[in-house]
């Protein structure tokens, strides 16, 4: 089931592998050598304006983003609602350097335990993650989950796997090196209380909390800053589609269904 979940006319489990015919292979490579031979100024040009216009394109749209993030729309203020039961799903896979972080962050969450879950997966041949987990003293709402082998191991799999066991009307997916804000959780509360009913996910802007450790670590934490503090809410005024990271996304599927969006989302 888990691997089944997404219908087949959207999912990539039944699609061949594109294989380009020798013939054209041949044929390109030929015209390619030709072109080098004869016009290697032409081609280069050609190679360069490609290339010129692929930054040019990725400038204009951040620059665009940038200049919409100006725009600012007013956000409706946080308002006291119920409190709606919470799962989060975390996946792992060879991380036992991260079970005692990953545990105390847990704990860390101020949302009420009775209506937060956690479920942990790990992998049929991760032992030694699932054996760590197993050691540690686990928080009452807290179920670990060992996955059924199966043909492939990914995390989309994992996942699927532990929706079949979530009961929330609040779906969240973090990873093991996650520091979510002990409150993160009532604030996505609160802002699916004041949201339209369209709205069925919310992204957490990303920090890195290394970015004294090096040049290269402070590089990523520009990228992040930029990115999610300026890029994405510029996309947001100019009414783009927003790319979704991988972790740190809270959704509302059941928001999902009401909008018949199930099997899209």
């Amino acid at each position: 089931l888990a691997e089944t979940r997404v219908p087949d006319a959207q999912s990539c489990r039944r699609s061949a592998p594109y294989r380009p015919s020798v013939t054209a292979t041949l044929v390109l490579a030929v015209f390619l050598t030709l072109c080098l031979v004869l016009f290697p100024n032409f081609l280069f040009l050609i190679i360069t304006l490609w290339a010129g216009g692929a930054l040019l394109s990725n400038h204009l749209l951040k620059a665009s983003a940038a200049l919409a993030n100006l725009i600012r729309i007013p956000v409706d203020a946080a308002k006291p609602t119920a409190q709606p039961q919470v799962s989060i799903l975390i996946a792992l896979y060879r991380e036992t350097e991260m079970v005692d972080q990953l545990i105390g962050q847990i704990r860390r969450l101020t949302y009420p335990a009775s209506q937060l879950e956690v479920f942990l997966l790990t992998e049929q041949s991760d032992a030694e993650t699932h054996a760590a987990l197993t050691l540690c003293d686990l928080p009452d709402n807290v179920t670990l989950l060992k996955l059924p082998p199966g043909p492939i191991m990914t995390k989309p799999r994992a996942l699927n796997y532990g929706l079949g066991f979530c009961s929330g009307d609040i779906v969240g997916i973090y990873d093991a090196e996650n520091r979510p804000d002990p409150n993160q959780i009532e604030q996505a509360v609160a802002k699916f209380a004041t949201s339209p009913s369209d709205v069925v996910c919310l992204q957490g802007v990303l920090d890195t909390y290394n970015s004294d450790t090096n040049w290269l670590t402070r590089c990523f934490t520009v990228e992040y800053a930029v990115w999610f503090r300026l890029i994405l809410p510029g996309m947001v005024n100019l009414g783009m589609a927003i790319p979704l990271g991988g972790h740190n996304g809270i959704f509302a599927p059941r928001r999902a269904e009401r909008n018949g969006w199930v099997g899209r989302t």
